[in-house]
């Protein structure tokens, strides 16, 4: 009796894996697309590009990106999408998080004495979209969003006082952070 209980028990085990596998497939994706950036400061264009796996309705990769919004920098996220339904157009859900790497311009101001220290920032955005197949392997995505990155730079400072004693002087390190909100609107592909 106890073997005919493990033998069934083992053939349940063994479906449940078996039609498990088949429901749950795990496949490779890259989504990659362009798209405008609008707010207080300006309205700018990004890429971006999205590397990662995608199972049932979720997906989850690594994403960089070229974000030319006020200040240029490069984007390096961790992005999670998860769609809805069966339908020719499938609304979707995604949020990203990350570091912003900020990218040395021209157009900051001339530093006194010293040079710019450029600090990475927080990079995060969130939003909803709508995906179609084109293809047996290929979809067209568009999303719109919340996006925020932070750009962050520093200037060691001497303050020179006639006031202090004499040899001493007064050493400061000047902190700039920028905080970048911002609407995001992207369209691309993913295959």
């Amino acid at each position: 009796m106890k073997k005919k209980i493990m033998i069934a028990g083992f053939v349940f085990a063994a479906s449940i894996s078996l039609n498990a596998q088949k429901k749950t497939k795990i496949s490779y994706l890259n989504t990659t697309g362009i798209g405008i950036l609008s707010g207080q400061q300006q309205n700018s264009f990004t890429v971006q590009t999205i590397n990662g796996v995608k199972w049932d309705k979720w997906s989850a990769g690594i994403g960089v990106a070229l974000d030319n919004y006020a200040n240029k920098s490069i984007p390096v996220f961790v992005d999670v999408r998860r769609s809805f339904g069966n339908a020719k157009w499938k609304p979707l859900l995604y949020a990203d998080a990350g570091i912003n790497f900020n990218v040395y311009s021209e157009k900051y101001p001339k530093p006194q004495f010293n040079e710019y220290s450029l600090n990475n920032g927080f990079y995060g955005g969130a939003g909803i979209g709508l995906t179609t197949s084109i293809s047996k392997k290929k979809s067209f995505i568009i999303t719109a969003g919340y996006s925020y990155k932070q750009f962050n730079w520093s200037e060691p400072y001497t303050m020179w006082s006639s006031f202090r004693p004499a040899g001493v002087d007064i050493n400061a390190l000047v902190q700039n952070t920028h905080h970048y909100r911002r609407w995001a609107l992207i369209a691309g592909l993913s295959f």
